[in-house]
């Protein structure tokens, strides 16, 4: 089967629909920009380095239990599947009890930490578990183009948050307390996207439990859910090698400069958003994506890498300087490496949301399965010989790979490159 061509919405269309998309990636990218901001520059460097260490492991653990789901629902959703939602209480079931096994091996893997660290550990945790089954709601609204309502939830939830998170941590009250403000944040966030379901229609009910619903839908969106552990692993793992081999103020050092190399990770979502439900509900429809839906996006998100690693590559040591403090200086040096690897991350994102609109999880899941394999072996290898570098150069070869996999997978079952390259 072919990608064929026909007419379709411009880049300008995908972000006009878009526009409340980047708006959300840049509120919840800049809400945590500054709250970590405000932990590296207030809390010792082994206290913020613990916090963060918690932070990903807390992440790359809940994609266990996310199982794809979220993409699955708005691909699903997109296509007008309302019949779904009757199936969400006992997804949600399923979760609640899989909780107990993911707070059980949060605090086996922090058990050198428990005992002076307890409440940091678990309020950090359950607050990542709850965020990340937000995601599940709100993919509802993304799949039924409900992007400003998403928007304005995210918006009051976080004006709620940030406020309270700042002037806790202005009059240096206890660790503990200023981080309590991020389960509070995940709880309204819950209850406020839950209301707007219940205003649409998509009631959610915990009583029903339809076990063969479960595992149908299950076995299309695990391989959705294996492809993101993949990429959590090689985007995160690089972190708590470095934590295990060097230090936690070598983790504050790196993760500076990867949280802004990751910023810009906002950019391809206002296209790719919307892109998503337009591949996915032109596929169920006609058996084919649009050539000339996904050659501008080809070549804006190609466009935009390159911009952004100019002005990054210029200007690392003042940003640094400014936001972070002199303190944090050295990790200019790791953020002008870490770019380079943009373009193979704003691309193999595309790629991914190809296969998935085509029901080819399974590309993804190889791409990043093997990108995740060697970005963890060459950290181990490269971060023990070389230090903080081993993880810059580690992060650019995965990028690029995880790209070059999914490109020949698309290329072999979907895509005569003679064909598309018109």
């Amino acid at each position: 089967m072919k990608l064929k061509i026909s007419n379709s919405a411009t880049v300008f269309k995908l972000i006009q629909e878009g526009k409340y998309v980047l708006l959300s990636n840049l509120l919840e990218r800049a809400t945590f920009f500054v709250v970590f901001i405000v932990l590296a520059r207030s809390l010792p460097k082994n206290i913020y380095g613990l916090i963060t260490a918690i932070f990903v492991f807390s992440n790359i653990l809940y994609f266990f239990f996310d199982f794809g789901l979220p993409f699955y629902f708005q691909r699903e959703f997109a296509i007008s599947n309302n019949n779904l939602i009757k199936e969400i209480g006992s997804i949600l079931r399923l979760k609640i009890y899989l909780f107990l096994v993911y707070i059980t091996f949060v605090l086996l893997y922090f058990k050198g930490e428990i005992l002076e660290n307890t409440s940091l550990i678990l309020i950090i945790s359950i607050s990542i578990y709850i965020f990340g089954t937000n995601s599940l709601f709100n993919a509802i609204l993304l799949g039924k183009k409900l992007y400003r309502t998403s928007f304005i939830l995210m918006l009051f939830s976080r004006c709620m948050f940030l406020p309270a998170f700042l002037v806790s941590s202005f009059y240096n009250l206890n660790v503990n307390f200023i981080i309590y403000n991020f389960l509070i944040a995940a709880i309204l966030h819950s209850i406020l996207l839950i209301n707007q379901l219940d205003k649409n229609e998509l009631r959610i009910d915990l009583r029903i439990v339809d076990r063969d619903k479960i595992m149908k839908i299950l076995k299309s969106s695990i391989p959705i859910g294996a492809g993101l552990i993949f990429v959590w692993f090689y985007d995160k793992v690089d972190v708590l090698i470095i934590q295990n081999i060097i230090s936690f103020k070598a983790v504050a050092s790196y993760a500076i400069a990867y949280s802004i190399y990751k910023t810009v990770q906002i950019i391809p979502g206002i296209l790719l958003v919307p892109a998503y439900n337009n591949f996915s509900r032109n596929f169920s429809t006609k058996n084919f994506i649009n050539w000339k839906e996904l050659k501008p996006i080809i070549i804006f998100l190609t466009l935009i890498s390159l911009i952004v690693i100019t002005v990054f590559y210029f200007s690392a040591d003042i940003i640094i300087l400014i936001i972070y403090g002199r303190k944090y200086l050295s990790s200019a040096l790791y953020l002008k490496g870490l770019i380079f690897a943009i373009p193979g991350l704003f691309l193999n994102n595309l790629t991914g949301v190809i296969s998935n609109s085509i029901r080819k999880e399974n590309f993804p899941l190889i791409g990043t399965g093997i990108g995740a394999v060697v970005n963890i072996s060459f950290n181990i290898i490269m971060v023990g010989a070389i230090g903080i570098w081993g993880a810059v150069y580690s992060t650019i070869i995965a990028e690029y790979l995880v790209l070059l996999i999914q490109l020949v997978l698309l290329r072999k079952y979907y895509i005569s490159f003679k064909y598309i390259m018109i």
